[in-house]
Order: C-alpha cells, then structure tokens, then sequence
C-alpha cells in the first residue's frame, strides 16, 4: 500500500512511495509503467516531479532500474516509467518515491 504523506505537507507538496514487483515482461520490453495516483489530486496538471527509486531486495536489481519518463500527468495522478536491463531480477521488489510540488507552492 502507498505511503500517503499529503496531511503532512501543505496542500501544494504531495509525496508518494508505491512498491513494485519485476516481471519477466518488464526485462524483456525494457521498461515499467507503475501508475501513481494522489489522495487528493492537485487543482491541475500544472506540477513538477522528481523519483527515486529504493531497490528492497538484491543489489543487482538496484542497477538495473532507474528512473525515466512520466506520462499521462493529470490533476489526480501519472503514470512513471521506469526502466529496466536484463540483469533486473524477476521477482525483486522495488519502491518508487515520488515528491510533487505544484506551480502554486512556488508563487509568492
């Protein structure tokens, strides 16, 4: 289950950490796409990203995922692609963090 941190930080800064599992299919095309959806969505789509991912089983794996594309952003949540080379093993679990900070946060 994601980490929900939004009743810490003001309404314009959301943070979330959701778990992923590996699959043969994401070695083999190269990438995963792990949807991400806020609690509360966001006023639009007017938001910056930035990811991190935190390898929670074998240290080949932390390797070989990394971070890479965001799409479909909208209001409520995206969709992140990440990718992921051959050495990536099947089965280990991964976790994408994820902070946000809309455009508002940063007007004076």
């Amino acid at each position: 289950m994601p980490f929900r941190g939004e009743n810490v930080y003001p309404r314009n800064i959301k943070v979330n950490r959701t778990t992923y599992v590996i699959t043969d299919t994401d070695k083999s095309t190269g990438y995963a796409n792990i949807a991400v959806t806020w609690e509360t969505p966001f006023p639009d789509a007017n938001y910056t990203l930035a990811q991190g991912i935190t390898n929670l089983a074998a240290l080949d794996t932390i390797n070989a995922v990394s971070s890479g594309e965001n799409h479909l952003v909208t209001a409520s949540g995206f969709t992140a692609q990440i990718y992921v080379n051959g050495s990536a093993i099947t089965g280990d679990s991964i976790v994408l963090n994820t902070i946000a900070i809309h455009d508002l946060a940063l007007l004076p």
